[in-house]
C-alpha cells in the first residue's frame, strides 16, 4: 500500500515540482539579464533639449566604446555658467537616461555639468545583456575618465 502511494502520487508530485521550479528559474534568469529596453523617443529628446535651453545649457550627444566594443550613448549637459563641478546620473533597470531628467534639471540649475548615460542593454546603448556590475563597473570607469 505504501509503495503504491509513493509510485502513484509522491514521486510524480516531486518530479512536477522540480520541473516547474526549473522552468521558473530559467524564465526568471532570462528576464533578469535581458531587461526591457526603453528606447528614446522624439518627445524624450525634445524634453531634454527644452530643459537645456530653459536653463541656458548646451545639450550634446556623447558616446564611448566599452571594453568589449559595445557603444554606450549619453547626453552631456553643460550650463553656460558652470560651477566647475560635474555629476553622472545613472538610471534604473529597464529605463533610459530620460528617467533622470528631473535630477539633471536640478543640477544644471545649480551650475553642474551633467552626464546622463544609457546603461548597457538599455536605451540607445548597445549590448544584449545586463551583467549587474560585471561589465558595468568598467563602463562607469570609462564614463568617468
Amino acid at each position: 500500500m505504501r509503495i503504491r502511494f509513493l509510485r502513484r502520487f509522491l514521486i510524480p508530485a516531486i518530479a512536477a515540482y522540480i520541473t516547474v521550479g526549473g522552468i521558473a528559474a530559467v524564465l526568471l534568469v532570462e528576464m533578469t539579464v535581458h531587461p526591457g529596453r526603453r528606447l528614446l523617443t522624439a518627445s524624450d529628446e525634445t524634453q531634454a533639449r527644452d530643459m537645456s535651453t530653459y536653463h541656458d545649457a548646451q545639450l550634446q550627444d556623447a558616446s564611448i566604446s566599452a571594453s568589449d566594443g559595445v557603444t554606450l550613448k549619453a547626453w552631456l549637459v553643460q550650463p553656460r555658467h558652470s560651477n566647475g563641478d560635474a555629476a553622472i546620473l545613472f538610471h534604473g533597470l529597464s529605463d533610459n537616461r530620460i528617467g533622470m531628467i528631473g535630477y539633471a534639471e536640478l543640477l544644471v540649475r545649480h551650475g553642474f555639468t551633467v552626464l546622463m548615460p544609457d546603461a548597457r542593454a538599455h536605451g540607445m546603448s548597445g549590448g544584449t545583456i545586463a551583467t549587474y556590475g560585471l561589465l558595468e563597473s568598467d563602463d562607469i570607469r570609462r564614463w568617468f575618465q
